[in-house]
């Protein structure tokens, strides 16, 4: 560029600096082990890395939801199998006193061994990896609940289990509408009383322990939708177990969850126009 002092021509020269990003650049900087169990979402710097699902429609919403729990189905179902072929097909799982703990232990270490990278190093690996990792995670994971729950809880177990399954069907079915936002938890019903032979008391423990379950999951689910996008499903389902495996997370998130105290009616009487009283 050239200017002009004195009739004299001034040139200046211009550097142009240009800065290109590797396509296998990650925007995720590598976090400390302090710092491991606070995974942050694609959606947590508001609009920089993509919008969070909680500001996203009604239908994107349900969608990811509807992902969330179909895995989640997919796992208790596999657990409900595999513990029913433990109880019914397998009398040596009864009769071998350590056999069972054995083969639990190799599978515990494999499944956290694989929970861990995934968790640590989700926004380092392809879909495909991760894909993978969740599949092996989600049969160790089914396969030592399955035990446990065989050996020590037995049918008691199963009903859990069972009537958890129901739950989980019952959010899937609620994200087919358009209408109603996720919001919280819902009352849920579930009449097994004559196919497990019950009376009402003693169906008051498995029906307790299985809302429970269901009512931890949605609340889990709905924190994470404010930091998490449309799709981070897989880091959404695997939260649920490492919030388990650190039970101050749990705590954190209903600390924060219930300061919004004015939303609790809301979630007993849904308004989708978000009306108030």
């Amino acid at each position: 560029m050239s200017f002009y002092c004195n009739n004299s021509p001034l040139t200046v020269p211009i550097t142009t600096t240009t800065r290109s990003v590797s396509h296998r650049a990650s925007f995720y900087a590598s976090i400390s082990i302090n710092e491991r169990f606070e995974r942050l979402g694609s959606g947590q710097e508001m609009d920089l890395f993509g919008t969070s699902v909680s500001r996203t429609s009604v239908k994107s919403q349900m969608s990811f939801v509807r992902k969330v729990y179909l895995i989640t189905l997919l796992q208790l179902l596999f657990v409900a199998t595999m513990m029913s072929v433990f109880i019914h097909f397998l009398p040596l799982w009864k009769e071998q006193k350590y056999l069972w703990w054995v083969v639990l232990f190799p599978a515990t270490i494999i499944s956290i061994v694989t929970l861990w990278q995934l968790w640590t190093q989700y926004y380092q690996i392809s879909r495909l990896v991760r894909i993978i990792l969740l599949c092996i995670y989600s049969f160790f994971m089914a396969f030592i609940l399955s035990d446990l729950i065989a050996v020590i809880f037995r049918e008691y177990g199963q009903l859990v289990i069972t009537m958890t399954c129901f739950g989980t069907v019952s959010i899937v079915l609620f994200t087919l509408q358009k209408k109603y936002r996720f919001r919280g938890p819902m009352p849920i019903s579930i009449g097994l009383r004559d196919v497990y032979q019950l009376n009402p008391v003693q169906i008051l423990g498995p029906v307790a322990i299985s809302s429970l379950i269901s009512t931890y999951f949605v609340l889990e689910l709905y924190y994470a939708m404010g930091f998490m996008t449309v799709d981070d499903y897989i880091l959404a389902y695997i939260s649920f177990h490492i919030d388990l495996a650190y039970p101050i997370n749990c705590l954190h998130h209903v600390c924060e969850i219930s300061e919004n105290v004015d939303d609790f009616t809301e979630y007993f009487n849904p308004d989708p126009h978000g009306n108030h009283g």
